[in-house]
């Protein structure tokens, strides 16, 4: 079983072990998350040594030894090596961290789903590790068939129910209040493409407008 949760990092230490593709992968997404991160590996391939060095990431060439977990958080296996994978076993009775191991998924303490982000926005696949590749798949169809102004949306409407959370003491009232901003997001938001500016502008406005709307009863929502 597998339980869905967004981690919010506060200078998490990350231990990446392993010098090829998918160790470069990892770091570059950890990277753009602002994690510290440390690699060890026998060997680099040239884009992973290219990369670390260009945005300052650590990186030792040597095997993987018990001096390498004290004060990690999160690390993350991608050599396949059973005598590396011994040693994690051994060091996770004497330290606190997070594993995640693509070669040996039952070890894993997490798993990290294909993701599209854009600004606030994060749309994310999981196939519990029986096709990663099917999770690519929809990770670039959201890039396909998603606009590129949802971070404007995204700030309006974190605006406006922070601004509700204060004023207005119904819950029930707040959520109705949400529901018919969301309900002003029209179609064309949901189609390849980015929108004209004066579309943008235009349905911008009817979303912060939507709460003074008239709920049929004469009174203003």
């Amino acid at each position: 079983m597998a339980y869905p949760i967004v981690l919010k990092h506060r200078n998490q230490k990350v231990l990446i072990i392993g010098g090829g593709a998918v160790a470069l992968r990892k770091a570059r997404r950890l990277r753009r998350e602002s994690f510290e991160i440390i690699v060890v590996a026998l060997k680099f391939s040239r884009k992973a040594q290219a990369f670390f060095k260009q945005n300052g990431i650590v990186f030792v060439k040597r095997g993987l030894t018990e001096e390498d977990f004290p004060g990690v958080d999160l690390v993350f296996n991608t050599s396949g090596n059973e005598k590396v994978r011994g040693m994690i076993h051994r060091a996770r009775k004497h330290h606190k961290f997070w594993l995640n191991d693509g070669c040996f998924p039952g070890d894993s303490d997490f798993h990290v789903p294909a993701s599209y982000n854009q600004g606030d926005l994060m749309l994310s696949v999981y196939t519990h590790g029986k096709s990663p590749a099917l999770g690519n798949r929809f990770h670039e169809y959201f890039e396909d068939c998603f606009g590129r102004d949802w971070q404007a949306v995204l700030e309006i409407l974190g605006r406006e129910r922070k601004r509700l959370l204060a004023e207005e003491p119904s819950e029930e009232r707040r959520k109705e209040l949400l529901r018919r901003m969301v309900e002003e997001i029209p179609e064309a938001m949901f189609e390849p493409g980015d929108l004209l500016p004066e579309e943008k502008e235009r349905i911008l406005e009817n979303i912060q407008k939507a709460w003074k709307k008239d709920d049929g009863n004469g009174e203003k929502i």
